[in-house]
């Protein structure tokens, strides 16, 4: 499982991988929710949204691809 260390805000930031790639995450306001992207650099890992009112800690997102299932941990820092 990979986790990803996202800032506690609902701002577009890169994000840090814990294999060390990096990555980004985008954020727009749809309604009375987020929608948060999820974009990575590196082709091992599958580019994904989650959609919430707020980014929960330590959520773990089931990414399905052609390479098969991927599992995220969202680790919320400060």
């Amino acid at each position: 499982m990979t986790e990803l260390f996202v800032h506690n805000t609902n701002v577009p930031q890169p994000i840090k991988l814990s294999d060390g790639k990096p990555g980004y995450l985008s954020v727009k306001r749809e309604g009375n929710h987020f929608r948060y992207f999820f974009k990575f650099e590196a082709h091992e890992h599958h580019d994904f949204w989650y959609d919430a009112p707020a980014l929960p800690n330590d959520l773990v997102i089931k990414v399905a691809s052609i390479d098969g299932p991927e599992s995220f941990r969202i680790k919320l820092i400060n």
